[in-house]
């Protein structure tokens, strides 16, 4: 039992996961930290500016994201690149 307990905290996916979760928290965090600041020293109009600027940037995400993923699986499929197969 201690052994494959060992065995799943020492493999590479749960190490992955730990990363993943992490960086998750941490990217959570800094906006929930920083929120007390910016309603203390920022304006309603300077507030509205920055939410403004995050909307346009989550929006622009969704596009170039999608073309990432299309460029990942066209340069996947293409049949002039010899892919090892498992």
């Amino acid at each position: 039992m201690i052994q494959l307990v060992y065995k799943i905290l020492n493999s590479s996916l749960f190490k992955a996961s730990g990363i993943y979760t992490l960086s998750s928290i941490i990217n959570a965090a800094i906006p929930f930290l920083l929120l007390p600041l910016l309603t203390r020293y920022l304006s309603p109009e300077e507030y509205g500016i920055i939410s403004m600027y995050a909307l346009l940037l989550s929006i622009t995400s969704i596009f170039t994201g999608l073309s990432v993923h299309g460029a990942i699986n066209r340069a996947y499929f293409d049949e002039k690149i010899n892919n090892p197969k498992e």
